[in-house]
Order: C-alpha cells, then sequence, then structure tokens
C-alpha cells in the first residue's frame, strides 16, 4: 500500500481513475524495487507510457521528480531496469489499450464487421502463439508463401493485390471455373483476401488439413496422458446414418474411458459468420460445435462414448473453451509429478506450449496450400 492514501475522490472515468491509481501506486512500488530512500511525503512520480501521448486534467497531472532535494532519486533512470518484475507499466498499459480495444469493438466503432470480427478471432488462444513465442522450433516452421498467408490474414491484408482469384476447383459447387463470382454475390469484395479457398472442400486439402489435425492431438493424447487411439478403425458414431467422428481415445483408466473426438475447421470472416463474429468471438465456436453434437453425440453417446468436438477457426482460435481445457488437461498429470519431484514444472509448461504451436503451425500449413492449390490456374486447367 502507498505511505498516504489519496485524499480526493477517484474519478468517474475508468481509464482516468486507472490512471491516477497508477501514478499513486508507481512511486512507492519503484522505490521498494530500487531500494531508494522515500523522497518526501509527496512522492515523485515517473511515467512509463507507451509511445502514446496521453493529456491529463491538471488536478490530475503528476508533478516533477523532487532532485533537487533528495539527489538518491538521480539514480533511478540507471536502475529502473531492476523492477521490471513487478510489472509498472501494467496500470497504464491497461487502462489505455482497454479503452482503445473497448472503443474499436462498440457497434458504433468505424471498424467494419469484417475487422471487428478478425479482431476478436485472433485473439482467441492459441491464435497469438506464434507471434508471441520466445523461440520457433524447426517443426513448426513455415515457408514464405505460408508465412505470407499467415500475416496476412491475420491482420486483413488483401493477400492477392493485382488479381483476386474468383473462381475455385473444379469440384467446387459455389464457384467452379465455369461460374465465377459475380460482383452481386458478398464474396466478390472478399475474394483477393480467399475466405472462400481457406475453407473449400474442393481438392481434397480441407480433409488432409483435418486428418493432421487429428492426428496432432491424438498423438498427444497417448504421449501425455497414455490413451490408445485409432484413427482408421470403430470410428462410426451411427449404425444408421454411416457417420463416422476423426478419433476414438481409450484409457479405462481414467475417469472418462473413451473419448470420440472430431475436429473442424471453420472461417469466421466470411459473410455466413462475420455478423456474429463480430460481437462475440464464442459464437462461431457454439454454432459448429452445436452441429457436430448434432451430427455425432446420439450415436456416440449409444456406443458408451463420450463425444468432444474440437472447433479451430483459420486464424488459429480453438473452441468451445471445455474443449480447450481439455486439451490443456492433457497435460495435468505430467505437470503434477514433475512438481511432485520438487520441480518447477517448466517442462511440462514448455511441452505443452510446443504442442499447442504444432496445432497453429499445422493449421496455418494445412490453409496455405488449400489457397495454393485452388487459386493456381494449373488446377483450374486440369
Amino acid at each position: 500500500m502507498p505511505p498516504h492514501p489519496p485524499r480526493r475522490p477517484l474519478p468517474p472515468s475508468p481509464p482516468r481513475r486507472h490512471l491516477h491509481l497508477a501514478r499513486l501506486y508507481l512511486p512507492h512500488t519503484l522505490r521498494r524495487s530500487l531500494h531508494l530512500p522515500r523522497p518526501c511525503s509527496t512522492p515523485s512520480t515517473i511515467l512509463i507510457l507507451p509511445p502514446t501521448v496521453i493529456r491529463l486534467p491538471t488536478s490530475y497531472r503528476p508533478r516533477p521528480p523532487h532532485s533537487r532535494r533528495h539527489p538518491a532519486s538521480l539514480r533511478l533512470a540507471p536502475r529502473i531496469h531492476l523492477c521490471a518484475h513487478r510489472h509498472t507499466q501494467r496500470s497504464f498499459s491497461s487502462a489505455l489499450f482497454s479503452t482503445f480495444l473497448a472503443t474499436a469493438l462498440s457497434p458504433t466503432s468505424a471498424f467494419s464487421i469484417i475487422a471487428r470480427a478478425r479482431i476478436r478471432a485472433a485473439a482467441v488462444p492459441p491464435a497469438p502463439l506464434p507471434f508471441t513465442a520466445y523461440y520457433i522450433p524447426p517443426t513448426c516452421a513455415l515457408t514464405d508463401y505460408q508465412t505470407r498467408w499467415s500475416y496476412g490474414h491475420r491482420l486483413g491484408i488483401p493477400f492477392f493485390l493485382t488479381s483476386p482469384p474468383l473462381t475455385c476447383g473444379p469440384t467446387c459447387h459455389i464457384c467452379p471455373p465455369s461460374k465465377p463470382i459475380s460482383p452481386a454475390d458478398p464474396l466478390f469484395s472478399l475474394a483477393a483476401h480467399a475466405f472462400h479457398h481457406c475453407a473449400c472442400g474442393a481438392g481434397g486439402g480441407r480433409h488432409h488439413r483435418h486428418d493432421c489435425l487429428a492426428r496432432l492431438i491424438a498423438e498427444c493424447a497417448h504421449r501425455e496422458a497414455s490413451y490408445s487411439f485409432s484413427l482408421r478403425r470403430h470410428l462410426a458414431s451411427s449404425t444408421d446414418v454411416g457417420t463416422k467422428v476423426d478419433a476414438v481415445l481409450t484409457a479405462h483408466h481414467l475417469p472418462i474411458p473413451v473419448i470420440a473426438l472430431d475436429v473442424t475447421v471453420s472461417c469466421p470472416l466470411l459473410p455466413s459468420y462475420s455478423s456474429a463474429a463480430a460481437t462475440s468471438s464464442a459464437e462461431i465456436f457454439s454454432r459448429r460445435a452445436a452441429e457436430k453434437n448434432d451430427k455425432h453425440l446420439p450415436g456416440s453417446s449409444s456406443l458408451n462414448r463420450t463425444f468432444l468436438p474440437i472447433c479451430f477457426t483459420t486464424l488459429g482460435g480453438i473452441g468451445p473453451p471445455d474443449t480447450y481445457a481439455w486439451l490443456l488437461s492433457l497435460f495435468s498429470a505430467s505437470l503434477a509429478s514433475e512438481r511432485a519431484a520438487g520441480l518447477s514444472g517448466q517442462a511440462t509448461i514448455h511441452r505443452r506450449t510446443l504442442f499447442l504451436h504444432s496445432l497453429v503451425a499445422c493449421l496455418n500449413r494445412g490453409t496455405a496450400k488449400m489457397v495454393s492449390f485452388l487459386t493456381s490456374p494449373a488446377h483450374h486447367l486440369s
């Protein structure tokens, strides 16, 4: 707690209130971290802000440091890195960027529906992982084409700047080479982004991407939680309709002995999803999970299996939340064992990070290959 609590009432505006509290608490935290004496009854204030100018009201503007009275405060700047572990900038940056984000995502924002949907979808974990990872393992490396696609899709940069693809593969039922996208179609203005091509099933690329994700998850469950898995046999989820899931995991020593998994990948920026995705990042996961439950849940229940839909977005998010929590729980036993042995658990957390990173890398590779294949002129002529 600061040595002197605030005497004036807090500002009613949340951003100003956060900034006022940060101005009050920051000097005390800095001095305690740097082992400096308290300069005076009115503490000095040092602002550590992002490169953005913030103009506060006069009554809440920080006072200059009292360096003439207390020469010890002159030693603050060279030692300021010692207080980095206390996250002294968090109070300022949190208030500033929370306000920016709330303004950008509000219904009255100048941002388009697709832009708001992209911001929300890009924040769903583990989508930001490749951009915040401390290193890129060789198994998660991307080619130049795949990297361009990943960054462009996330930032909203048109992937085709000169000649947007208005057709897809010959087996596409929406825009085959004989039926290009018309200007009246909602997809026409989005053709340069190739949103349709990253979700179309023509050419078999979608099934390959989908199978690779299912295999990565099944192998991780086998490695971390001792599940045995099947990717080819005993996948039927109904004896009447003939539907089947992607993987069946079995571990009779666990509370949930048999789990049927079904993976799906959707693009939240398509016209059919973007309006709902602009208001909630969970909407696409809820909708896709409901479709999968209607298809596989009754049959899986009749076979005494627990059904779990795993929904990906093309930006890298995973949902619904209970599915993502289950993926993280695969490492719980290893983490508990490591900490019981007196270790920190960092080895297990590192493996968990690599697993999530491999899922996002597999998704980006598969999607980029689909876009490259379905927009290739040679493919259209075949």
